[in-house]
């Protein structure tokens, strides 16, 4: 009886974002609320990004199409809307797979998992790795490194994977339907972008799932046992 009442208590913590998420579906105010925030927080990670965007990848300068400057105005926009677009779906998602433990969901961690990402797309900015290589592959084990410690779940793996497969087919689009792609820029585009997205869909992942779990009146969502 202990078992299965504690096995009862887990489900339904599980799903407390996803009902969450479905109460607020009839609330629109709620999703647009979210939205906004979640939309804020996509185009500040923009900035972020814009900012720490690598001015030099293994001795060769960004130019093209992907380069930081006045023509990138619409990274800005677009950022903002899939982090929307994430933050609102993680919830759903996890009361279909599974989603990360409360423990996990709490604004310490998710504040550490922002540090994390901030300090991943630092280090893929400025360190000197020698290598496409190896660039790609310690950006990659940070970017799992982040997800398994602060999500841990097949929603979340998935999120990111979608998030930073997104990025690539965009850039690459950017590139081949320019005139001459720069050596740079495919570097860029292989390397440096796929963990960076990967580890932002996480982290935006988190956010959304811990605005799910407020209803917008000053009070966070009470896990019934009964």
């Amino acid at each position: 009886m202990r078992t299965s009442e504690k096995s009862r208590q887990s489900e339904m913590q599980r799903k407390v974002p996803s009902v969450r998420f479905c109460r607020d579906m009839a609330r629109p105010p709620c999703v647009l609320i979210r939205a906004a925030v979640l939309f804020a927080v996509g185009v500040l990670l923009a900035l972020l990004l814009q900012a720490f965007w690598p001015p030099n990848v293994l001795g060769l300068h960004t130019t093209g199409p992907l380069r930081a400057g006045p023509n990138t105005w619409w990274l800005f926009p677009v950022c903002g809307v899939a982090a929307a677009v994430i933050g609102l779906l993680c919830p759903c998602i996890d009361s279909r797979i599974g989603g990360p433990s409360l423990a996990r969901q709490e604004w310490t961690m998710v504040l550490r998992c922002l540090a994390v990402f901030v300090g991943i797309i630092h280090a893929g900015a400025k360190i000197e790795f020698g290598s496409e290589e190896r660039l790609a592959l310690t950006l990659a084990v940070l970017s799992l490194g982040l997800w398994w410690a602060y999500d841990g779940s097949w929603g979340g793996l998935g999120v990111g994977l979608g998030n930073a497969g997104s990025a690539v087919l965009v850039a690459h689009l950017l590139l081949y339907n320019s005139t001459m792609p720069s050596p740079s820029d495919l570097l860029f585009a292989r390397s440096w972008l796929p963990s960076t997205f990967f580890a932002g869909g996480v982290t935006v992942g988190n956010i959304g799932r811990q605005l799910a779990l407020y209803d917008w009146q000053g009070a966070p969502v009470k896990i019934h046992t009964s």
